[in-house]
């Protein structure tokens, strides 16, 4: 979001992400992960969208947090770097999940028609109140889905990794 540009004169705003907790710049191959675009300004106050292109796999559990930089003529003459502004952030959750026979509460199946697997659901990083959706699947040796598993998902605990 911009305000008090000229009209018609050239604009170019340039984004780092962050990680919050270091507060330092996030690398990916060894480049900070940047992103920019330069735009003429045709109302005085108004948004552009910045985006951001990363693989994300690396930073499980992170929070970046974009920070922007807006400039005419190669002068930096506004900027957003706020390391704990929430609307500048965004959360990548991270799971972990250890899966036991119900029954014995160890690695090894009981041998039945029926058998209960008992999957604790561990996470971080993600939005207090918001709801989230625990799906699961059982993959065979081959890392494929087992055909006719009746999958029933029961959430009795989640609980915080690290705590």
């Amino acid at each position: 979001k911009y305000e008090n540009l000229i009209i018609g004169k050239s604009y170019t705003v340039k984004g780092t992400l962050m990680d919050k907790d270091t507060g330092k710049a996030i690398t990916q191959n060894g480049k900070e992960i940047t992103s920019e675009m330069t735009f003429t300004a045709t109302k005085t106050s108004g948004t552009v969208n910045l985006l951001f292109n990363y693989d994300s796999n690396a930073l499980e559990g992170k929070t970046t947090v974009a920070f922007e930089k807006l400039f005419h003529n190669d002068i930096d003459v506004a900027r957003h770097e706020d390391i704990s502004d929430e609307n500048q952030s965004v959360h990548i959750p991270k799971i972990h999940t250890t899966a036991t026979d119900a029954s014995t509460n160890d690695k090894e199946c009981v041998i039945g028609s029926t058998v209960t697997i008992k999957d604790v659901v561990r996470y971080e990083n993600l939005i207090p109140g918001k709801e989230y959706t625990v799906k699961g699947t059982v993959i065979d040796e081959d890392n494929l889905p087992v055909i006719g598993a009746n999958i029933m998902v029961k959430v009795t605990r989640l609980s915080a990794l690290n705590s």
